[in-house]
């Protein structure tokens, strides 16, 4: 719905350090503190299944590189269907780009008249 409406897109591309740490910890949290993945399943995290293939750490590591050439090969061109594609791999640079993007539509956006009443 909202896709049509897009000016832009902007793929967040961590390392795969990044992502297998993040996976990792949020796994380990839900290991030890016994929380329901989906409330109301009873489907828990447990230590003895993180080697198996489908466990969210085994398939962040198996298919980080191939979603990584997927992508760059979607925005080889630095654009996605006429918008621009920003690629950026942290937190900083992602709040580095929002900076940029925010100054840019101010100098674009005409000025407001103050009006006196």
């Amino acid at each position: 719905m909202l896709w049509p409406r897009a000016t832009a897109f902007v793929w967040m591309d961590p390392e795969r350090w990044v992502v297998m740490r993040q996976v990792i910890r949020r796994s380990f949290s839900r290991a030890v503190s016994k929380t329901e993945l989906w409330p109301g399943t009873g489907n828990k995290e447990l230590f003895r299944k993180w080697l198996d293939k489908e466990h969210p750490i085994r398939w962040a590591w198996d298919t980080w590189a191939m979603m990584r050439a997927r992508h760059l090969a979607l925005f080889a061109e630095g654009a996605f269907e006429g918008r621009p594609v920003y690629r950026v791999s942290n937190r900083r640079d992602a709040k580095r780009l929002i900076a940029r993007l925010a100054a840019e539509q101010a100098a674009h956006d005409p000025p407001i008249a103050e009006v006196d009443f």
